[in-house]
C-alpha cells in the first residue's frame, strides 16, 4: 500500500481558486522533492540512531567484559539504557526462582518502581519511612499516612529512620505531638533518631537549644522504657547498652534487625554555630565518640546474633546517609568506624545485608560497598557484594513509603515503593 509521510497545505486569498494544470504539475514536483528530502533525512537520522545504539552496545560489552561483579555490570547497563533512551529512570529486574517476584537489582533515576505480587504467605512485610513529617501540610497528613500503613495486612513491623520534623522542630510540645502520632501505629514501631531531632537544635531559627539537652528530652519521650518498641502492639527488643535505649535488636521472619543511632550532617561533628561555637565542644565530641562506640558494638552484636540464629539476612536501620555527594574529611571521621564495621562483618556473614537509611531525601537502591569511590574513601580493601543500601524518600515533598517484602528466594527481601494516597 501507499505510505503517507507528510502533506503540503496551501491557502489562497480567493475562496474559489482552482489550480491550473501547470500549477498541479509544479506542486507534484515539489512534493516529489519533499518526499526525497524527508526520506533522506529519516534515513540519516536512523543511521545516526543506529550508530549511537551500536556505540552504546559496544560500551555495554566493554563493561561486561571489564568486570565480573554482577551488581556493577547491571548498574552500568541500566545507566546506558537510561542515557540512550533519554528516560528519567532505569532499572534491571531479575525474577526469583519462583517467577512471581521481580527484584530491582540495579536502579537509577527519580522514580523506579518495584514489580511484585503480594508478600508470600507466612513471611510478611516491613514498612519503612524517614524524614517525615516535614512542614505543616505533612504534619496534618501524617495520621492518614499512618492509617494507610495500618491498613496493609502484610505489614508486621514499621521502621522510622529519623528526622521527625523539617525544619528541625525541637520543643517538648512537638516531641509529644509526634509521639502521639507514633502511638497510632498498630504494628510495632522501631524509631532511630535523625540529626533534625536533636543535633541540629542549636540553630537560631529553632530556638538555640543545647543538642545534648534535647537528646535527653527526646529519649525521655520516645524511649521511656528500655526493651520495647513504640506502637500499639509493642514488641520486645534487645538493648545491648542501657545508655542508648534507642539502639535495639530484634528478629522477624528469619531476619535480624538492628536500629543504630547514627545521624546525618556528619554525625553531630559540625560546630554548634547557633550557640556561637566555631568548633565542636568537648562535650559534643565526647558524646559522638561514646555513641559511635556503642553503635559499633551494636552492629557487631547484631551480626553475632544473626549468625547464632542462622538468620537469612540482616537489616540495619539508621538515619545517616554515609554514601552521598562529595564528602569531606569530617564526613569520613564521622562514619568510617561504622562503615568499616559493616563491611568487615558483612564479608564474614556472607548472607544478604541491607542498610536502610534516610537523610539525603531521595530514593536510592544500590551497592555502595562495591563502588571504588567509597571503598577508597573509607579505606576498605575489597568489594562487599552481599551488602545493599536503600535510601528512603523524605522531606517536604515526600509522597511514598517503602514496603519491604520477605520472600522465600535467595534475595530474602524485596523493596518496593508505595505511593501515599
Amino acid at each position: 500500500g501507499t505510505e503517507v509521510i507528510g502533506s503540503l497545505g496551501l491557502d489562497f486569498a480567493e475562496p474559489d481558486r482552482r489550480l491550473s494544470e501547470n500549477e498541479t504539475n509544479l506542486i507534484s514536483t515539489i512534493l516529489l522533492q519533499l518526499n526525497t528530502f524527508i526520506q533522506n533525512a529519516q534515513l540519516f537520522n536512523e543511521s545516526q540512531r543506529r550508530a549511537r545504539e551500536m556505540a552504546a552496545l559496544a560500551e555495554v560489552g566493554q563493561d561486561v567484559s571489564a568486570s565480573l561483579d554482577l551488581p556493577i555490570v547491571l548498574e552500568r547497563i541500566a545507566g546506558h539504557a537510561k542515557e540512550l533512551l533519554n528516560s528519567v529512570s532505569s532499572a534491571v529486574y531479575i525474577p526469583d526462582p519462583d517467577g512471581i517476584i521481580f527484584r530491582a537489582v540495579a536502579a537509577l533515576g527519580l522514580r523506579v518502581v518495584g514489580v511484585a505480587g503480594p508478600a508470600q504467605a507466612g513471611t510478611g512485610s516491613f514498612a519503612i519511612m524517614g524524614d517525615i513529617p516535614g512542614g505543616s501540610a505533612q504534619i496534618a497528613a501524617f495520621p492518614g499516612r499512618i492509617g494507610q500503613i495500618n491498613a496493609d495486612p502484610d505489614v508486621q513491623l514499621v521502621g522510622h529512620v529519623g528526622d521527625i520534623g523539617h525544619p528541625p522542630t525541637c520543643s517538648d510540645a512537638y516531641y509529644a505531638t509526634i509521639r502521639h502520632d507514633f502511638d497510632r501505629f498498630t504494628d510495632p514501631l522501631v524509631y532511630s533518631p535523625g540529626d533534625n531531632d536533636w543535633a541540629d537544635c542549636h540553630r537560631a531559627q529553632v530556638g538555640r537549644g543545647n543538642p545534648l539537652s534535647r537528646l535527653a528530652a527526646l529519649r525521655a519521650v520516645f524511649f521511656p522504657v528500655a526493651g520495647q518498641t513504640l506502637g500499639q502492639n509493642k514488641a520486645a527488643v534487645s538493648v545491648p547498652n542501657g545508655g542508648y535505649r534507642e539502639n535495639v535488636m530484634l528478629d522477624r521472619a528469619g531476619i535480624t534487625i538492628a536500629a543504630v543511632h547514627v545521624v546525618g550532617w556528619d554525625n553531630d561533628l559540625l560546630p554548634w554555630n547557633g550557640l556561637g561555637y566555631s568548633r565542636p565542644t568537648s562535650a559534643q565530641l565526647a558524646e559522638e565518640t561514646a555513641r559511635t562506640g556503642a553503635d559499633v558494638a551494636l552492629i557487631r552484636g547484631a551480626f553475632a546474633r544473626a549468625t547464632e540464629n542462622n538468620s537469612r539476612a540482616i537489616v540495619l536501620l539508621m538515619h545517616a546517609d554515609m554514601f552521598v555527594g562529595t564528602p569531606s574529611t569530617t564526613y569520613r571521621t564521622a562514619y568510617q568506624a561504622i562503615v568499616r564495621t559493616i563491611a568487615a562483618q558483612s564479608v564474614a556473614f556472607t548472607r544478604p545485608v541491607f542498610l536502610l537509611n534516610g537523610d539525603s531525601h531521595g530514593f536510592a537502591s544500590n551497592k555502595p560497598l562495591t563502588n571504588p569511590k567509597w571503598l577508597s574513601f573509607y579505606g576498605i580493601s575489597g568489594a562487599v557484594s552481599n551488602s545493599s543500601r536503600i535510601t528512603v524518600e523524605g522531606s517536604y515533598l515526600v509522597d511514598e513509603w517503602v514496603k519491604v517484602n520477605v520472600v522465600s528466594g535467595p534475595s530474602v527481601l524485596e523493596v518496593h515503593r508505595v505511593a501515599y494516597r
